[in-house]
């Protein structure tokens, strides 16, 4: 196992799993230390909550950014439905 703080400038080449809160990952997709081409995955853990909150910006952009990547499944769970996620996931991964 290999911890990287996506704070600090490290690179990412080549990973089977990361786990970040989306300001991080925007963060890190910036500084690109981490290559958003490579994943394959990307999920949305607790996204009525997140999708609540300023992190919804940063959904955003990862799925805007994940777009570029072939083949790639965005997956979401939520606890809870409202129209409001309902919309979000819809829009995001239809059209992202």
């Amino acid at each position: 196992m290999k911890l990287i703080d996506l704070n600090n400038d490290y690179t990412i080449t080549k990973a089977h799993l990361i786990v970040s809160t989306p300001g991080i990952t925007v963060k890190a997709f910036k500084k690109s230390i981490l290559n958003h081409l490579t994943c394959k995955v990307v999920v949305f853990d607790e996204a009525d909550t997140m999708l609540g909150s300023a992190d919804k910006d940063h959904c955003s952009i990862i799925a805007r950014n994940m777009s570029q990547v072939a083949n790639v499944q965005l997956l979401g769970f939520a606890a809870t439905m409202n129209p409001g996620l309902t919309e979000w996931f819809n829009a995001t991964f239809n059209n992202s």
